[in-house]
């Protein structure tokens, strides 16, 4: 569930937000939103309320989720950035609870990248009530230090922790390294299962990753057959049976993964 402040990619990726758990009826995890510098909204009564909170510093990217009651549960800015990566210099990455506490430090070097478009996503884990992923993204300044670039990776938060305010169980876990700035997730054909997937950063093809009841498993490359080297956001639309990347559009298989893409 990723929303951003930059304006050129917030309309895309506020529509993932939706799409996501418009597949998930009668369920209220998208209710709130944070992002930007203190921003946020409140989708409780059916209309967008502004709310406020001040600990929260997003450049672009970030992520927040609800419980099934539209109680929010935990949100995110994503991750970091060390110093000289960014004209505004340093930041730190966080996760913080329903109380606006932190939860975990990301600091400068771990999740995803603090300017990345699309750095933090959330999803149930498939088969549990309690704990969700976050799979984050690295921003592409990263790739001037190979040995220090994060590309995508995971974190479990699970909920019986701290009293039931959440914990961090499982800490940043690499999927895959040589990928930077989009990241996009659909649910699987089974309506349990997910598909996560990113751009390799060399070649500019898919990454595609399953993640099932099994936990997330090995990510597999698929070429892009398009002329476009630098998309700008990746979307799915409500249905997940599309995938939307800059002007070029693919069919999505929910069952296998496979992407097509279609000649406009």
């Amino acid at each position: 569930i990723t929303m951003t402040s930059s304006g050129k990619y917030y309309t895309a990726i506020a529509a993932l937000v939706i799409l996501f758990f418009s597949k998930l009826p009668a369920q209220k995890e998208a209710n709130i939103w944070y992002f930007g510098y203190g921003a946020g909204l409140d989708f409780s009564s059916g209309a967008p309320v502004p709310i406020s909170n001040p600990v929260f510093d997003a450049y672009e990217g970030c992520a927040a989720v609800s419980d099934k009651e539209g109680n929010l549960l935990f949100y995110t800015n994503g991750g970091g950035a060390r110093p000289g990566l960014i004209p505004n210099g340093a930041k730190t990455g966080y996760i913080w609870n329903r109380n606006h506490e932190i939860m975990y430090d990301l600091g400068d070097a771990q999740g995803g990248g603090y300017s990345a478009a699309q750095n933090s996503v959330i999803a149930p884990v498939p088969g549990s009530t309690h704990q969700y992923y976050l799979f984050t993204m690295d921003q592409q300044p990263s790739t001037v230090t190979p040995a220090t670039q994060r590309g995508l990776s995971f974190f479990i938060i699970d909920m019986t922790l701290n009293g039931g305010l959440g914990g961090v169980a499982v800490a940043n876990q690499l999927i895959y390294k040589n990928a930077t700035e989009l990241l996009a997730i659909a649910l699987h054909e089974n309506g349990e299962d997910y598909w996560v997937v990113a751009i390799e950063q060399t070649t500019k093809n898919f990454v595609v990753v399953p993640v099932t009841a099994q936990g997330v498993q090995a990510p597999a490359q698929q070429a892009r057959n398009a002329a476009s080297a630098a998309p700008l956001v990746l979307k799915f639309s409500p249905d997940g049976n599309f995938l939307c990347i800059g002007r070029e559009l693919y069919r999505f298989d929910k069952a296998t993964g496979i992407l097509s893409l279609l000649t406009l």
